[in-house]
């Protein structure tokens, strides 16, 4: 019974060191082939956008995340980013899975879009991300000072190691998005 009960603490504690490994993680020696971000100049400020992140430079806003930020009808779920220094907003279209953690689902069906490592092979995940018939985009942005890279994180609300999965994207790629 005992052994039963370390077994259960050390599964316990493995679980909660994997999670703050790929939770936490800045990988000082990241680099990129290509471009972390496409996206679209609008000619116009997006409506009924909800905040997700924002600091000095940029502001990361979505619509259509869920039925409490709808887009308007003829809209998918879309990830926005205001560039406060140009004065001007982006629509994020593709992110490049280079350095990418792709998570895995703890439901796999064995389909290629079952999960987020069926974007292994492809060099951009377009947004919003389609995973199981269900639109996604991230759920958490962090900004790594020493690097100048955003990380954007997708199910980390779902407190699960294994679903993580998270893409960079790159300060100077945005401000070079035309």
């Amino acid at each position: 019974m005992k052994v039963g009960k370390v077994t259960s603490i050390l599964l316990a504690l493995l679980s909660c060191v994997s999670w703050l490994l790929a939770t936490d993680q800045t990988n000082e020696s990241l680099r990129f082939s290509r471009p972390t971000v496409k996206g679209i100049v609008l000619t116009a400020e997006p409506l009924q956008v909800h905040k997700l992140y924002k600091d000095e430079q940029y502001e990361f806003a979505y619509c259509g995340q869920s039925d409490f930020a709808p887009c308007d009808r003829d809209s998918p779920p879309s990830l926005f980013v205001k560039d406060r220094v140009r004065e001007r907003w982006i629509l994020v279209t593709d992110l490049s899975t280079e350095n990418a953690r792709l998570g895995k689902s703890f439901v796999h069906n064995g389909g290629d879009e079952s999960d987020f490592r069926g974007f292994e092979n492809s060099d951009y995940a377009h947004l919003p991300i389609k995973i199981r018939g269900t639109k996604m985009l991230p759920d958490r942005i962090t900004f790594d000072q020493k690097n100048g890279l955003y990380r954007l994180d997708f199910n980390y609300q779902l407190n699960l190691s294994i679903t993580l999965s998270y893409f960079w994207l790159s300060k100077t790629d945005l401000d070079t998005v035309q």
